[in-house]
């Protein structure tokens, strides 16, 4: 036997008994954590959840850009009440709660029967037009709907689901009034 054979022999001994002390202290841990996983956590154990108040909605609505307040109030109605059926331009700009996903998608996704709605038949309508050059109005006719699209708003929550992700924390009032839209 070598110098170098007797010198690891002398160190094995040492190196497994360290090897052993870490093992055992690792056992001891994956016991603990067993053990904490059977006791019901903070998570586990049910709280009551508030319920949220109109003025928490309106609060958190009024805090998006949007162009007009009655936008804001339809919204905050909508996700408040829980309506079945919302105008277009308040289903669309639900998408301000969602990233990657635009208002100009969600009008598109209404107008091609990706998300559930009622679309009124167009009808052809004269109006009045400014004409800069001329200097007067001209009568032109153009196609219009004869009365308001019927969105679902149950349908447009969950498209925005499925095509985004939610901007707004499990805290925020919009994000419970949207979970108690999904669970309906």
């Amino acid at each position: 036997m070598t110098v170098a054979e007797q010198r690891f022999m002398e160190a094995v001994p040492d190196t497994l008994r360290r090897i052993a002390a870490a093992l055992e202290g690792i056992n001891e841990k994956l016991e603990l954590l067993a053990q904490r996983r059977e006791e019901p956590t903070e998570e586990q154990v049910e709280v009551p959840e508030e319920p949220v108040t109109y003025e928490e909605v309106e609060d958190a609505v009024s805090s998006i850009r949007l162009a007009n307040w009655q936008t804001k109030r339809a919204i905050t109605d909508a996700l408040y009440f829980r309506e079945q059926y919302v105008v277009k331009d308040c289903a669309a700009n639900l998408s301000r709660f969602y990233g990657g996903v635009t208002v100009k998608q969600t009008r598109e996704a209404i107008e091609s029967g990706e998300i559930e709605a009622i679309i009124p038949e167009m009808k052809e309508v004269e109006i009045s037009r400014w004409n800069p050059r001329q200097k007067r109005h001209e009568r032109a006719k153009v196609m219009r709907p004869a009365s308001k699209y019927q969105v679902s708003l149950k349908s447009t929550i969950l498209w925005l689901d499925r095509n985004g992700r939610r901007g707004v924390a499990e805290s925020n009032p919009v994000y419970k009034c949207i979970e108690k839209i999904i669970k309906s």
